[in-house]
């Protein structure tokens, strides 16, 4: 009985697990009543016929047969077919549903985000990020695999004119900017401007110098009356293999001075931007660090110097 029990607990489990629909259910108890009819349409017919032994036996068969289809009919409503045997691709058919989830992986996720160089900090072609140092804004975007556009700009209370007294003054720009040793004009074999500069600082005690030699171009934009732009293009360099960019004076803001209402006060607009790609192993992380560390000391530098000369003039 106890094994008698489980069954039905189990049968039950079932039936309440996955209940079949009601068509089912409505097939299952029409074959029971029809069964059900006719086995008593058989056992009275047996009796009236006087049939002893023999008529019951048909009748009892007939009825059991008549339950048996009932239950039958109540599991097959319960019970879910059997999934129909599935037959082994063909190695063609193998090899293009494998493409095809491969298509789609790809889809889903670019290859790009798999690069090998963000492991030796070498970054993605595209990568921009910023930081901040002194209020000073700096811009870094990836350019390439070993190279870097580095970039930032800055307010100074001064008239353009003055900020670019400051700039072009090539021979002094030592005595503004903290971390030039030097700076010195050098003979142009077209009559240009050629810069030589030398840098400086104290990384982890030690002396880090580096050195370079640039063609400058003072550029007037179309329409202006003097210049705004400074471009400078790499010459000679150990550590560098290319090191272009601009510097750009613009006007920011004109307003009356409070003090005397007949004249003006003028802030200006410095920005700085360089194309950096080292030469041979020196690793471009460490040099854009450098740079991203030397760009706002040297801006804020020209800022302060402008301004001490706006205030003297």
């Amino acid at each position: 009985m106890f094994i008698v029990a489980l069954v039905l607990l189990a049968g039950s489990a079932t039936f309440l697990a996955s209940p079949p629909s009601a068509a089912a259910l409505l097939r299952g108890g029409s074959s029971s009543s029809s069964s059900s009819s006719s086995s008593s349409s058989s056992s009275s017919s047996s009796s009236s016929v006087g049939v002893g032994v023999g008529s019951s036996s048909s009748g009892s068969s007939s009825s059991s047969s008549s339950s048996s289809s009932s239950s039958s009919g109540i599991f097959a409503a319960c019970s879910y077919g059997a999934a129909p045997a599935l037959e082994p691709l063909s190695p063609r058919s193998r090899a293009v549903a494998r493409a095809r989830e491969l298509t789609r992986r790809r889809a889903r996720v670019p290859v790009s985000q798999f690069s090998p160089f963000d492991a030796i900090g070498l970054g993605r072609t595209g990568d921009r990020r910023t930081s901040s140092k002194g209020g000073v804004v700096v811009d870094i975007l990836t350019t390439g695999i070993n190279s870097r556009c580095i970039s930032a700009s800055v307010i100074a209370d001064a008239a353009p004119s003055k900020v670019w007294a400051i700039l072009t003054d090539y021979d002094n720009l030592a005595t503004h900017v903290p971390n030039l040793i030097q700076s010195r004009r050098r003979p142009h074999p077209t009559g240009g401007i050629r810069l030589f500069q030398e840098g400086a600082q104290k990384i982890v005690g030690f002396d880090f110098r580096a050195s370079l030699t640039m063609d400058m171009t003072e550029v007037t934009e179309e329409g202006a009356l003097r210049p705004s732009r400074i471009l400078f293009e790499l010459v000679e360099s150990a550590m560098f293999a290319s090191f272009d960019g601009e510097w750009r004076v613009q006007p920011y803001s004109r307003v009356r001075s409070l003090a005397d209402p007949s004249k003006y006060e003028y802030k200006s607009k410095l920005s700085y931007r360089v194309n950096i790609t080292p030469k041979g192993l020196v690793p471009v992380p460490a040099l854009e660090w450098r740079i991203r560390e030397d760009v706002p000391v040297n801006l804020l530098a020209v800022k302060a110097a402008s301004e001490k000369l706006a205030r003297a003039s």
